[in-house]
């Protein structure tokens, strides 16, 4: 029998949203405050400096988002299972998760999926999508974390 192979959409999908995102913002940033500082005849050390901040911040953070979409591109997860997404927990950010109890190595365990599900203007996983839905989810072994693999209803 063929193996299925699942992929975390709302992982992926939020990560890479992010990932583009800063991407975007921190390159047009970086090369309007060379250009602006170039323009503004300030001195090379001052341009280098405010430059290499910029470009620390934006990018180890679009490198953080960067490193996860791939992880969770090319995840395998175990134990997948259909459950009923109907408990959600709060996040310091804004975002929320859901808990779920799972059947790992023959034990049912509370298993927390990534806080990646939002309400507010900019909805990369609409809560209202995922809220009260039977979904397929897998077991992230790693991180320990319960991942969404397919929408069923």
């Amino acid at each position: 029998m063929e193996e299925m192979i699942y992929h975390c959409i709302p992982e992926t999908k939020y990560y890479k949203f992010n990932f583009m995102v800063l991407g975007i913002v921190g390159i047009n940033l970086f090369m309007f405050l060379v250009i602006a500082l170039t323009a503004a005849k300030i001195e090379a050390s001052v341009i280098f400096s405010t430059s290499l901040v910029v470009f620390l911040f934006f990018g180890l953070l679009t490198l953080y988002y960067y490193l996860r979409y791939r992880y969770y591109s090319n995840l395998e997860p175990a134990y997948i299972q259909i459950v009923k997404l109907d408990k959600v927990i709060s996040s310091y950010s804004g975002l929320v998760a859901f808990e779920v109890e799972m059947e790992i190595d023959s034990k049912i365990e509370k298993v927390d999926t990534l806080a990646v599900f939002n309400s507010g203007i900019i909805k990369v996983n609409p809560i209202d999508k995922y809220s009260n839905k039977t979904v397929r989810v897998g077991y992230d072994k790693r991180f320990k974390v319960c991942v969404v693999v397919e929408i069923i209803e």
